[in-house]
């Protein structure tokens, strides 16, 4: 059975008329381009992916890693990405690769989609890993700094 590979880009935005030029003028078949999906609609999409790219150029956190990483999945990331430094240890639970490396962004999703060992490997990381970024987890985090600054300030 043959199997079909699809490049699913979500987020529309100021560079939507970009993109569909371009899979226009390529004949790109397998690129299907979506607009912005509230969060419970990007579930089935996380659901139906096996890996998730982020070749961003800049991203403060980038929340969208908890969520690709909370749903399985192996994680390619620039490394202007703050999640992705901080959540991606790269062979483990994904790759993070230098801005503007393109080829070796393109072999590590690669090697990823060849390789169901590595994929499952990383997409079961990933879910042990996001489980310690809970909202409980992160308040009782905060409250904890603010005591030790407070007491620390009383001495």
């Amino acid at each position: 059975m043959p199997q079909y590979s699809y490049l699913l880009l979500i987020g529309g935005g100021p560079e939507k008329n970009n993109y569909e030029r371009i899979i226009s003028d390529d004949s790109l078949n397998n690129v299907i381009l979506e607009d912005f999906h509230p969060f419970q609609e990007l579930l089935e999409y996380y659901k139906a992916a096996d890996l998730f790219l982020h070749p961003t150029s800049y991203d403060v956190w980038g929340l969208i890693i908890n969520e690709a990483m909370a749903c399985g999945l192996p994680v390619v990331v620039t490394d202007t990405c703050v999640a992705g430094l901080e959540l991606i240890v790269s062979g483990e639970n994904g790759f993070v690769t230098h801005l503007g490396d393109d080829e070796d962004f393109i072999s590590k999703a690669q090697l990823i989609l060849s390789d169901d060992a590595l994929r499952e490997k990383m997409s079961s990381s990933n879910v042990e890993k996001i489980r310690a970024f809970t909202m409980e987890n992160m308040v009782a985090s905060q409250i904890s700094t603010i005591n030790k600054v407070l007491l620390d300030n009383a001495k």
